[in-house]
């Protein structure tokens, strides 16, 4: 797992252009025994994440599954983290996100690709020796 400091610089000008709020209020829009979604209103990606895996590895710890949506938040830093959290505590993970195209092609001039990031984390073995990670990154729009 990815341990060195993660500043992004995108995520303190957002919040210096007022863009984005530096105090991550999340709201919970529906709930059920086994899903939420929450509205992290334009607020820290990560602190709302932090919150959405914590909720969603306590409810498949009573029912076995779950499934956390988080929406409005805004750059989520190291996405293996998040799914890694519930390796930790014998669990599969999995975590995505979605940007706007922000990315031209080589010698584009419109952006039409995206940072999309999904990621599963599992352990490996049964004496959780070893975590193995997945990911998938960057994808072309049709």
């Amino acid at each position: 797992m990815e341990t060195r400091p993660h500043v992004s610089w995108e995520l303190m000008n957002r919040i210096v252009d007022g863009i984005q709020n530096p105090v991550t209020k999340v709201d919970v829009l529906k709930e059920t025994v086994t899903t939420a979604v929450f509205d992290a209103n334009a607020g820290i990606g990560m602190v709302a994440s932090h919150l959405g895996m914590e909720t969603a590895i306590e409810k498949a710890n009573k029912y076995g599954l779950s499934m956390v949506a988080v929406r409005n938040s805004t750059h989520y830093g190291i996405a293996g983290y998040w799914a890694t959290m519930a390796t930790k505590v014998g669990m599969i993970g999995m975590t995505g996100t979605n940007a706007r195209p922000s990315i031209a092609p080589t010698f584009g001039v419109e952006n039409i690709a995206d940072t999309n990031v999904e990621f599963i984390a599992a352990v490996a073995i049964k004496s959780k020796l070893e975590t193995q990670l997945i990911s998938k990154k960057t994808k072309p729009r049709a």
